[in-house]
């Protein structure tokens, strides 16, 4: 029961590409948010690489 249930887990996990880009929506997304203002504001300029090059920034209007 445990190794059926693992194995199906793992084979989920594996399916999933998860990016950069992507995790630095999320946070920007949390920080936003939770009123962590200050917190976003640094992060957005150091990950800047990652939101120019993407449209991280249509996805943040909506």
């Amino acid at each position: 029961m445990w190794n059926q249930t693992q194995s199906r887990m793992q084979e989920t996990f594996q399916r999933r590409k998860i990016n950069p880009t992507l995790i630095a929506f999320i946070v920007d997304q949390y920080l936003c948010d939770n009123n962590y203002f200050e917190t976003c504001f640094t992060f957005r300029k150091e990950a800047s690489f990652l939101i120019s090059n993407s449209s991280i920034n249509q996805l943040s209007e909506k």
